[in-house]
């Protein structure tokens, strides 16, 4: 019994063993699967971190890369400005007439933030030139419609994102005056250059807000609001465009080879004659073969769009050169906008002196000159540095073409801000002519003569201040 008891003991010690082995055995094989199946985790975890570090540096690399197009495209307009603004002022120290803006800026942010005084709007962007608080300044809507407002205060934003010699980020507070609620807006354009009322040899060809535009275009080329102002500014622009005589009738307009297109031709278009004059000005070389002409898009789109054109190439001498492809072009004008403005319209006159000769009159009896007169007088009783205002027409012999002839005394420096007024005052009113041509009194010859024999309309002299 002893014997088999034992051995059954040791029978069972067998079994134990068995079962141990077992166990262990699959103890074993469980640790291997759970290492195998941690590795797994693991690796998992690995490689989404790596993942997500490698977005982070991607995201990382877009923002560097952004925050580097910025600036490039800041550095882009801040020198494209500085290279037209101090043109403008090298030949105005010379006592020429290139332009009269001594700074630009594009408004990229209306602040939602209401002012304290309810007769104050807000305007944000980058100033490009020189500016002072109390300036005289014209404001450009992407309508196409102008202002004037006065600048209360000029509040430099600071920026990390611009190079110091860069141009300065502003806030600038500006009376409301007459500006519509809601008409100031993103992409209107500030400058001291007044509408013109003339194109002569005194008063150059400018487009004040289409060459601002052009500034910001590395900038904001992306931004739907910024291309729709920057198409309404060249629609209702006018260019210098070089021609070469054909005959005694006939021009033909220069154009430059389409490097993007081959055998198609681009037709260059210039806002200023600074522009211009970047690359070789043919009136100047050749006068009597070469011509500038000066022409509306609706008439540059007929010629950018024939056969053999590609399209129309703005400024392409610089400093920022936009192109309108040849079906960029044929989509505006076959917009409704377009199409409602233009459509079946005369071309508004090209102000400017006539070819032959002229003959000057008084102004008719009626209530068009009578409302004329009236609004000169007011502004001239407002703004002491007007001495003198004398009318006439002035009608171009042989022909029905004609303008208003306004005479004034006044500063030279501030000519262009008085002529601003006094058309801006009589505008309203013009009925039979659409178009006003101004001359300083010193400067017109026959002033005195003339308006011995016919009243001015305005004679301060007694008061005179400067």
């Amino acid at each position: 019994m002893a014997f088999w008891g034992k051995k059954k003991n040791n029978d069972n010690k067998k079994d134990d063993s068995k079962i141990d082995n077992q166990a262990a055995s699959e103890s074993y094989n469980s640790v291997e699967e759970l290492e195998d199946e941690m590795k797994i985790i693991m690796e998992a975890k690995k490689e989404a971190r790596e993942e997500k570090q490698a977005k982070a540096e991607e995201r990382a690399r877009a923002v560097e890369e952004e925050r580097q197009r910025a600036a490039d495209a800041e550095s882009a307009a801040t020198k494209a400005a500085a290279s037209v603004l101090s043109k403008n002022k090298e030949a105005r120290e010379e006592g020429g007439l290139i332009s009269q803006a001594s700074f630009f800026m594009v408004i990229d942010d209306v602040p939602d933030r209401d002012p304290d005084d309810e007769n104050v709007l807000l305007a944000a962007g980058m100033l490009r030139g020189e500016l002072k608080e109390g300036q005289k300044v014209y404001l450009y809507h992407p309508n196409a419609q102008v202002s004037e407002t006065k600048v209360i205060s000029i509040n430099e934003i600071p920026s990390g994102n611009y190079e110091e010699n860069s141009d300065k980020r502003v806030e600038l507070q500006l009376e409301k005056g007459s500006i519509p609620y809601g008409m100031l807006s993103r992409f209107g354009v500030l400058t001291d250059c007044p509408p013109q009322t003339a194109i002569d040899q005194d008063h150059p060809l400018e487009n004040p807000r289409l060459l601002a535009l052009t500034f910001e275009y590395d900038k904001f080329n992306q931004d739907p609001d910024y291309f729709n102002s920057l198409i309404s500014a060249a629609v209702h622009a006018r260019f210098l465009v070089p021609s070469f005589v054909q005959g005694e009738d006939r021009v033909g307009i220069l154009s430059l080879k389409d490097l993007e297109n081959e055998g198609m031709n681009l037709i260059p278009g210039f806002t200023d004659i600074t522009n211009l004059e970047r690359g070789k000005n043919p009136a100047k070389e050749d006068p009597e073969k070469n011509k500038i002409l000066i022409l509306s898009l609706q008439k540059l789109s007929k010629i950018a769009t024939e056969k053999n054109n590609s399209g129309l190439l703005i400024n392409p001498f610089g400093p920022v050169s936009i192109r309108l492809p040849r079906q960029t072009i044929l989509d505006i004008v076959a917009s409704e906008p377009y199409r409602n403005e233009f459509d079946g319209k005369e071309e508004e006159p090209l102000p400017g002196p006539s070819k032959g000769r002229i003959a000057l009159g008084p102004l008719p009896e009626g209530d068009e000159s009578k409302n004329i007169k009236e609004a000169i007088v007011k502004v001239s009783e407002a703004d002491s540095e007007i001495t003198r205002v004398g009318a006439a027409i002035k009608i171009e012999e042989g022909t029905d073409k004609g303008s208003y002839l306004f005479i004034v005394d006044t500063v030279r420096e501030r000519m262009q801000d008085k002529y601003h007024d006094l058309f801006e005052a009589v505008k309203p009113f013009l009925t039979t002519y659409r178009s006003v041509d101004f001359m300083l009194y010193e400067d017109t010859p026959f002033a005195d003569d003339y308006f011995a024999q016919v009243p001015l309309v305005y004679d301060g002299s007694e008061n005179r201040e400067y």
